[in-house]
């Protein structure tokens, strides 16, 4: 996988590591592309299946995630554990890119479902330890729908934020996910960061 020295490297090849991406074609990952909704959703399905979780049967499809759709199933599981719901009327929108604030929820009600299901032991406190208060972020104020996933994950140790502006960090929740920070998001709920720089240095050019 090239990717040019990208901040990304060190989580995008621990991915790759874990066998949870083969990349965007045979020998590029496109770091900087937005990723959607259907990419995180099948990324997410394919770790539950993976670590040996099977569909409950108890949710229906979407109505804009037709059968044919490569990942019909994968958003299909999602929706029988109750790690997504959709955005309104039914529908999943599938093609659209994912933002900040959706990737934080998924992330953390992915892994929760597989510590609740015995599949996997978390690292971090699955527990919500956190009343939301909107004083984390400069960006995520109180009373958002995702705000205390945000500041959930930031308690947890698998969010950063963006960037700081005059000693207020901002977490950008309605920015969308490029393909080195879904990675990142992904890796970082897996294992501690020291797993993944200690095997993969960060900003390592080309392997």
């Amino acid at each position: 996988v090239r990717m040019n020295s990208e901040w990304g490297w060190s989580w995008v090849m621990a991915l790759y590591e874990m066998e949870l991406t083969t990349g965007y074609t045979a020998t590029t990952y496109e770091p900087d592309m937005d990723v959607t909704r259907a990419e995180v959703a099948a990324f997410l399905g394919r770790l539950m299946k993976d670590l040996g979780l099977e569909m409950l049967g108890t949710a229906t499809q979407f109505i804009d995630v037709p059968a044919t759709h490569w990942a019909a199933q994968d958003i299909l599981m999602l929706r029988d554990y109750g790690i997504v719901m959709g955005r309104d009327d039914d529908r999943f929108y599938p093609l659209d890119p994912v933002t900040r604030a959706e990737m934080t929820k998924m992330i953390q009600q992915t892994f929760r479902t597989l510590q609740n299901y015995g599949a996997w032991e978390a690292w971090w406190d699955v527990n919500w330890n956190i009343i939301p208060s909107g004083e984390i972020f400069a960006d995520v104020p109180e009373g958002m729908w995702y705000t205390k996933y945000i500041e959930e994950s930031y308690a947890d140790g698998l969010v950063d934020g963006r960037f700081t502006l005059d000693e207020d960090k901002f977490f950008a929740p309605d920015d969308f996910v490029t393909r080195q920070e879904m990675a990142k998001f992904l890796v970082r709920a897996i294992q501690v960061d020291s797993d993944t720089i200690g095997f993969w240095p960060s900003l390592a050019a080309e392997k």
